[in-house]
C-alpha cells in the first residue's frame, strides 16, 4: 500500500503551497463578494459625498511669531544684563514654549484678545441679545467672545524652528485674519511689557535692599566697637600667649594619660589572667610566677630539698628524731614564706591596677580643665572673629546691592525684543474646507474596510468544508479527489445528449476538468492497494443529502467501466432512488425487489448503451429497507455479484439521515466519502466520521465536490499540480503513468 497521501509531488513547497492556497483563499472570497465591496464603496462614498456638500466653507489664516535667543551683553562686561524672559538654548525652548502655550490659552489672555479687537461689540463673536430679546451683560459677552476666539484658534511650533504659528479657522475670511494678527500682536505686546515690568520691580526691590544692607554696615561696626572695648586686655595683649599655653598643657597631659593608659591596660590584663587562674582552681605558686614574683623561685628551690632531706631523715631516724623535726620546723617555714610572698605578688598586681586608675582620673580632670580653658578662649576668638567676619561680609553685600541696583537702572532703560511678530496674516482668498477629493478618498477608503470587514466575517462564520485540512482535522483517510464545478454552458450544451447529463459526463464530456478528476479518483483508488488490486465493493455516500454522492458514484462508474472493468453500479437508496434518471433506464424492478425475491439477479441488472457497465436500479420503494439489508438473502447477492462483476459500486443514502449506510459499510472493501464545497458542514463531517470509524467501516478516502471557479488560485493549484491534470488531449493510460511516475 502506498503512503497516506497519495498526492504528494515532488517539486511542491509545502511552505509554498500554503502561501498560494491562503492567497487564492481570499482571492476567491474576493471573486465571490465583490458586490459587497463595490455595494459598500458606492453606499459610503454617496455618503460621504452628501456628508461634504453639507458641510460649511471654512477659511483659515495664519501669522507667526518669532522667539528670539537672547544675545551677548549689549552694556559691555562691566554691566550684567538682565533678561526677565529668556526662551533659552536649544533644549530648553521646548520647557519654554510649552509655559508659553499655556498663556496663550488662559481665559485671562484671551479676554485681552478681545478687549483688543473691541470684541464686546462685534456680534461676530458675541451677540448683544439672547434669543428672549434679553441684553447680554458685559460679562456674558466676554465669555462668549473669548470662547468663540479659543475655539477657532490653534497653536503649534514649526518643526525644527523658534517659530510659532497661530492658525485660526472660521466661515468668514476676514474674521480669521484679524483674529490671527490681534492674537499675535496681544502676545507680543504682553511679552515687552512683561521684560520691562519685571526690570523695574527687580530694580526697586534692590533700592530697597540697598538701604537695608547700608544700616547692616553700621550695626556691624557698631558691635566690634563694643567688642574691642569690653575685652581690650584679652584681645590686645595676651590673647595668641594664652592660646599656645593651653594648647602646650592639652598635649602634655594628652601624652601623660597616654602613657598611664597603656600601664593600666597591661596590668589589667595581668589581674584578669590571675583571676581566671584563680578560677580554674591553679596552685598559688604558679600564679606568683606568673604575677613576676622574684624571690618565690628561691624559696619554691629550698621547699624541695627540706622535702627531700625529710624523706631522706625519716628513713634513717624515724618520725620523732629531732633531726626530722628541725627538718619539719625548716620545712613550715618555708611554706609560710612561699604562701606570703603569693598573697603579696597578687595584692601588688592589684594595687598597681588601683594606682594607676586613681593616676588616670587625676590626669583626666587636669585635661579637662585645661580644654574648658581653651574652649573659652576660642569662644572668645570666635565672637571677636564672626563678628569681623559679619561686618566684612555686610560691606561684601552693601556693595554688590549698590552695584546690582545701578545695573538695574541701566537695563529698566533698553528695550530688546525677544518675541516679535515675523508674518502677519492675509485674509485668505478661498475655502480649505471641505475638500471634496479627500473626503471621497477617505469614504472609498472606509467602504473598502466595511465591504472586506463584512466578507471577512462572512469567512470566519463560514463553518463548511473548504479543503483538505478541513478534513485532515477529523480522519487520516485521506483527499482523495478534488472535482470542480460544472460550468452551466457545458450542462446546457449537453442538454440534448440525456435528461441529466451532469450525472453521466464523464461519458458524455470525457475530456472536461470533471470527467478528469473523476478519473483521477479512480486512479488514486487503485494506487491505494497492493498490485493494483482495487476493491470489489465500493460504497459511496455522504454526510448530508444533496451533496454529490449520485453523481460521484454514477461517474465513478463509467470511469471505471471506460478502463475496461465489468462494473455494477447499484442504487441502493431505497428510498429517494436517482440512479435510474441518472442513466436514463426504468424503474421497474430492481434491488428492493431481488431481496424481496420477486425477481431474479440477472432480470434486476440492466445494461447501458456505455460499455461494460450495468445498473440495478433501486425498484419499488419497500416499507422496510433497512430491514432487507439484514436479510441473508442480502448476503448470497453480494457473493454473487462478487463472481460475476469486476467491479460494484453502491450509490447509498446520506449518513446523516438513515443507518443504511452504515449497514451497508459492514460488507463492502471501501467507503468514499463525498463532501461538498463550501456546503458540507464541518461537524457533521466530524460526526459522521466518527460513526464510521466508531463501526470500524473500510473509509478510504474523501472526494471534496463541487469546488467553485471563485474559490481562488490555491485550489486550481491543489487540483492541476497535484493531480497532473492539463487540458491538451491524451489518453487515460497516459495519464495514469504520469501521475504514476510522479
Amino acid at each position: 500500500m502506498i503512503e497516506s497521501d497519495p498526492f504528494e509531488h515532488d517539486s511542491f513547497d509545502e511552505s509554498d503551497g500554503s502561501t498560494a492556497q491562503l492567497i487564492g483563499f481570499y482571492w476567491g472570497l474576493l471573486r465571490r463578494y465583490y458586490w459587497i465591496l463595490l455595494l459598500a464603496s458606492i453606499i459610503v462614498v454617496t455618503g460621504g459625498y452628501f456628508f461634504t456638500k453639507q458641510q460649511p466653507r471654512l477659511f483659515k489664516a495664519e501669522s507667526k511669531i518669532i522667539f528670539h535667543q537672547n544675545q551677548s551683553n549689549v552694556f559691555g562686561r562691566n554691566i550684567e544684563r538682565v533678561d526677565v524672559m529668556d526662551p533659552g538654548g536649544r533644549w530648553q525652548f521646548e520647557h519654554f514654549w510649552n509655559t508659553q502655550r499655556q498663556i496663550l490659552r488662559s481665559d485671562w489672555f484671551l479676554g485681552r484678545v478681545v478687549e483688543n479687537m473691541d470684541g464686546l461689540k462685534d456680534e461676530r463673536l458675541a451677540p448683544l441679545k439672547s434669543a428672549q430679546g434679553a441684553d447680554f451683560t458685559p460679562e456674558q459677552r466676554l465669555e462668549m467672545a473669548s470662547g468663540v476666539i479659543e475655539g477657532m484658534t490653534e497653536l503649534a511650533l514649526l518643526d525644527d524652528s523658534r517659530v510659532a504659528v497661530v492658525t485660526v479657522t472660521s466661515s468668514d475670511p476676514t474674521l480669521a485674519a484679524e483674529v490671527a494678527n490681534i492674537y499675535a500682536e496681544t502676545y507680543v505686546d504682553y511679552t515687552q511689557e512683561f521684560q520691562s515690568q519685571g526690570v523695574k520691580q527687580i530694580a526697586t526691590y534692590f533700592d530697597e535692599r540697598v538701604t537695608s544692607a547700608q544700616q547692616q554696615v553700621l550695626d556691624a561696626r557698631s558691635k566690634i566697637h563694643e567688642f574691642d572695648s569690653k575685652h581690650a586686655n584679652v584681645i590686645r595683649t595676651s590673647f595668641d600667649d594664652e592660646k599656645r599655653r593651653t594648647a602646650s598643657d592639652i598635649d602634655s597631659a594628652n601624652t601623660e594619660l597616654n602613657d598611664v593608659e597603656n600601664k593600666l591596660a597591661v596590668q589589667e590584663a595581668l589581674l584578669a589572667q590571675i583571676r581566671q587562674m584563680e578560677k580554674e582552681g591553679q596552685s598559688k605558686t604558679d600564679i606568683a610566677e606568673f604575677a613576676g614574683s622574684e624571690s618565690l623561685p628561691e624559696l619554691v628551690s629550698q621547699q624541695r630539698d627540706l622535702r627531700k632531706k625529710l624523706a631522706e631523715h625519716l628513713t634513717v631516724f624515724g618520725e620523732r628524731h629531732e633531726v626530722v623535726v628541725g627538718t619539719k620546723d625548716q620545712l613550715a617555714i618555708v611554706d609560710k614564706a612561699i604562701e606570703e610572698e603569693v598573697n603579696r605578688s597578687i595584692s601588688s598586681v592589684v594595687n598597681k591596677v588601683q594606682f594607676l586608675k586613681r593616676q588616670r582620673t587625676s590626669i583626666q580632670q587636669r585635661l579637662k580643665k585645661h580644654e574648658e580653658k581653651a574652649a573659652e578662649l576660642k569662644e572668645l576668638g570666635t565672637g571677636f572673629g564672626e563678628l569681623k567676619d559679619r561686618a566684612q561680609v555686610v560691606q561684601d553685600t552693601y556693595d554688590k546691592v549698590m552695584k546690582r541696583s545701578e545695573e538695574l537702572n541701566i537695563n529698566a532703560t533698553y528695550n530688546g525684543a525677544v518675541v516679535e511678530l515675523l508674518e502677519a496674516a492675509v485674509i485668505p482668498k478661498g475655502p480649505f474646507s471641505p475638500n471634496l477629493p479627500y473626503n471621497l478618498g477617505v469614504s472609498l477608503l472606509l467602504g473598502l474596510l466595511l465591504g472586506g470587514g463584512v466578507i471577512f466575517l462572512i469567512a470566519v462564520l463560514d463553518n463548511t468544508v473548504k479543503g483538505e485540512e478541513d478534513v485532515r482535522r477529523y480522519t487520516s483517510a485521506p483527499l482523495i479527489g478534488a472535482l470542480p464545478e460544472v460550468d452551466a454552458s457545458t450542462i446546457k450544451s449537453l442538454m440534448g445528449a440525456s435528461e441529466s447529463p451532469l450525472d453521466i459526463i464523464t461519458h458524455l464530456a470525457p475530456k472536461s476538468s470533471f470527467a478528469e478528476g473523476i478519473k483521477t479518483v479512480r486512479t488514486n483508488l487503485m494506487f491505494m492497494y497492493a498490485d493494483n488490486k482495487a476493491p470489489t465493493f465500493s460504497l459511496v455516500t455522504s454526510p448530508g443529502p444533496g451533496e454529490g454522492k449520485t453523481l460521484i458514484s454514477t461517474n465513478m462508474a463509467i470511469a471505471i467501466a471506460q478502463s475496461g472493468k465489468r462494473t455494477l453500479l447499484i442504487d441502493n437508496d431505497l428510498r429517494r432512488p436517482r440512479i435510474h434518471k441518472a442513466v436514463g433506464i426504468k424503474n421497474t424492478i430492481g434491488l428492493a425487489d431481488v431481496l424481496a425475491k420477486e425477481t431474479t439477479l440477472d432480470e434486476a441488472v440492466q445494461p447501458t448503451e456505455i460499455e461494460n457497465l450495468f445498473v440495478m436500479p433501486a425498484g419499488h420503494i419497500p416499507p422496510n429497507p433497512t430491514e432487507l439489508l439484514h436479510t441473508e438473502r442480502f448476503g448470497h447477492v453480494l457473493e454473487e455479484l462478487r463472481e460475476k462483476y469486476d467491479r460494484v459500486i453502491f450509490d447509498s443514502p446520506p449518513i446523516g439521515a438513515v443507518a443504511d449506510a452504515l449497514i451497508l459499510s459492514q460488507t463492502v472493501d471501501a467507503v468514499l466519502l463525498v463532501l461538498k464545497f463550501g456546503q458540507t458542514r464541518k461537524d457533521i463531517l466530524k460526526r459522521s466520521i466518527e460513526q464510521l470509524e466508531g463501526i470500524g467501516a473500510p473509509l478510504v478516502g474523501c472526494v471534496l465536490n463541487d469546488i467553485k471557479r471563485e474559490a481562488g488560485y490555491g485550489y486550481q493549484y491543489y487540483y492541476y499540480h497535484r493531480y497532473g491534470y492539463d487540458d491538451r488531449p491524451g489518453d487515460d493510460d497516459k495519464k495514469i503513468k504520469k501521475l504514476h511516475a510522479s
